[in-house]
């Protein structure tokens, strides 16, 4: 079992949706629904009744909540933690991006502005990962990059 799965079971039983969930996470519905499936399989458990556009958690996933939450919560901090412990002589800034961002202007942006700041340290990582995930790691470096980019327009000019 990957947290991966456990996060896309833990936004579904938020949504009761598919297509949410796939809009959600950068995905498809057919993928959402491979994940699921996979992790019932792994379980040995029915997580949601399936009907004509609706979807109602079972019992077992409602037991399974509680515990996805926590090994969620848990691997988060752990990630935290490392990466704490790896960066005590510099900043370091943890960028999830889509798997198209190389695709846009940001892209070019973050190469100006890493080539120029060599102390910090940068982990870009590609994820289709929850759309809530990605905007909680923007926020907590939110007013530095804004900061900076006051300080230097260039990096924003084509």
């Amino acid at each position: 079992m990957n947290i991966r799965k456990l996060e896309v079971f833990l936004d579904l039983s938020e949504t009761l949706s598919y297509s949410e969930t796939a809009y959600r996470l950068f995905t498809t519905q057919g993928n959402i629904s491979k994940i699921i499936k996979s992790l019932e399989e792994e379980l040995g458990t029915q997580l949601f009744e399936r009907s004509h556009r609706n979807i109602v958690m079972t019992e077992s996933a409602k037991a399974i909540l509680i515990y996805a939450r926590d090994i969620v919560s848990q691997n988060n901090q752990l990630i935290e933690t490392i990466n704490g412990m790896n960066n005590k002589n510099g900043s370091q800034i943890q960028l999830d991006t889509i798997p198209t961002m190389s695709s846009y202007k940001s892209f070019s942006i973050l190469s100006k502005f890493m080539a120029k700041n060599h102390q910090i340290n940068f982990k870009l990582t590609e994820t289709e990962g929850s759309l809530k995930f990605i905007n909680s790691k923007m926020k907590k470096h939110k007013s530095f990059l804004q900061e900076y980019l006051k300080k230097s327009p260039s990096l924003i000019q084509s």
